[in-house]
């Protein structure tokens, strides 16, 4: 599939070690590892599905014209409609046109209106090439089937990485913990083979051989993809070191930042001499933005509670219908933590026995989570039931009356307990309480209940610090594949 690449890469006994060290594990009379380049491949598959999408936009929009008894485009002013689409996507869609982040919204949104505003005007110059009513339904129409084809290639690829079919390797060069921090990082959600790590420098790797030529060497040898540089050795005179040698094996250089995960729209580089700065503009939640964030959650919450009361009453039903020792009451009630520190009343349908809470302190040896949280793989207190009802998030839907209530938001950060937060060690920990918390949010979208501590708070501090109505609107899109694949769920 994809080319998919034969050569694996020869095992070393050490994930990190000097070049020395790493020269000698991938040296031998074995082929160089080709290099899993698949950048041509994605984009061609980006264009193949751009393309797709606003075909399908096209068909759709002339049939609906020609079923009103209106104007319809040539086939030639079609196919003009079409290149100019490819064109804007391709030079503004994105620098990654398969991952649907806020970024990706934003810039498919602009591509839309500037197409509109182009075909708009191309209609008045050649009075009627393009009929209006037409270019209307055109873009209205092709800008979501983009965006949902671009997400769906995105899926594919990345399950398509897990197998190995596209997966890049990766060299890393900076000190060994750092470099087996960004290793799992890379392996775990990126589906990276890391091929090794450089972990101490050395200006000659070998008798006659400087350190740019012996990674060159490594490079080739090790069929690397990217070469990640960590903070700890990205010196002015290391990194001209690095790029040199990483700029003759056509690999890609990244350097990795010791800055917390947030939006690249926050993100600006200035050069001063002798050093590129970072400028990082602050958070600024714009009032309209806040008005359709809530105005969204009322919208939906007042929707979906409506509309799911019949599954309430079965599932109320199939309550009482369970043994009295598991019974207890439908609804679960707990107090959370949640926007700058304020305690509510959390509704959830009830998944475990009556007596959970009480006895909670005869288990707490068997907790297999770290940190504040308890978690336990088969936790005994759990009902047939409630099994089920957790499969499919259905034990969460009554936190739509705290979402309607305004004490929760559709998206956000997981809502704590206060035992939790009580726990916290660090300040930073608490700023996870800035915003309202909700029902899904990034965790919910990588692995749910199979996140560990550091995870959660991870993906918390990285909504917090990237909040968008964009990011909220790609958190929604994404929780239904996730809850219908009953990833991570327990």
């Amino acid at each position: 599939m994809f080319g998919r690449q034969q050569e694996r890469a020869v095992p070393y006994p050490r994930r990190e070690g000097s070049l020395r060290q790493l020269l000698a594990a991938y040296s031998g009379p074995h082929r160089a590892i080709r290099p899993a380049r698949r950048s041509g491949t994605v984009v061609a598959l980006a264009i193949a599905v751009d393309a797709f999408a606003v075909l399908v936009a096209s068909f759709l929009s002339t049939r609906s014209t020609q079923q009103e008894g209106l104007a319809v485009p040539s086939a030639g002013a079609i196919v003009s409609v079409l290149v100019v689409w490819i064109v804007l996507l391709e030079v503004r869609g994105s620098d990654d046109p398969t991952h649907l982040s806020p970024e990706t919204i934003r810039r498919v949104v602009g591509v839309a209106v500037i197409a509109l505003y182009a075909f708009i005007a191309a209609s008045y110059l050649t009075h009627g090439w393009l009929p209006r009513r037409w270019v209307l339904l055109q873009v209205a129409i092709a800008t979501p089937v983009v965006m949902f084809l671009r997400w769906s290639l995105g899926a594919f690829l990345r399950f398509a990485t897990r197998r190995g079919d596209l997966r890049r390797r990766a060299l890393i060069v900076g000190d060994a913990e750092s470099g087996e921090r960004l290793a799992s990082r890379l392996t775990e959600d990126r589906g990276v083979e890391v091929v090794g790590c450089v972990a101490t420098w050395s200006s000659e790797p070998a008798p006659g051989l400087t350190f740019g030529e012996g990674l060159q060497r490594l490079i080739r040898a090790s069929g690397t993809d990217d070469v990640y540089v960590t903070s700890d050795v990205a010196r002015l005179d290391r990194l001209h070191d690095i790029a040199h040698a990483v700029r003759q094996t056509g690999a890609q250089m990244r350097v990795a930042s010791t800055l917390p995960e947030m939006c690249p729209a926050r993100l600006d580089f200035e050069t001063v001499p002798g050093a590129t700065m970072i400028d990082v503009r602050p958070l600024r939640c714009k009032r309209l933005q806040r008005f359709a964030k809530r105005a969204l959650d009322i919208v939906c919450s007042s929707t979906l509670l409506l509309l799911g009361l019949p599954l309430f009453a079965v599932v109320a039903i199939a309550h009482r219908m369970q043994p009295k020792s598991e019974r207890g009451s439908t609804l679960f009630v707990q107090t959370r933590v949640g926007q700058g520190g304020r305690l509510f009343r959390m509704y959830k349908f009830r998944t475990m026995t009556a007596d959970a809470e009480t006895s909670l302190s005869l288990i707490a040896q068997l907790n297999e989570a770290e940190g504040p949280l308890f978690k336990i793989r088969t936790d005994p207190r759990i009902t047939r039931l409630g099994a089920w009802l957790r499969r499919w998030s259905i034990d969460e839907l009554p936190q739509l009356w705290n979402v309607l209530r305004g004490e929760m938001s559709l998206v956000g950060p997981r809502p704590p307990l206060p035992e939790e937060v009580e726990r916290y060690e660090r300040a930073w920990h608490r700023y996870r309480l800035d915003v309202p918390p909700g029902m899904t949010g990034l965790w919910q979208v990588n692995g749910r209940s199979s996140l560990s501590w550091e995870d959660y708070l991870r993906f918390d501090l990285k909504y917090v610090e990237s909040w968008s109505f964009g990011l909220d609107l790609s958190i929604l899109l994404r929780t239904i594949p996730a809850v219908l694949s009953r990833r991570g769920a327990s």
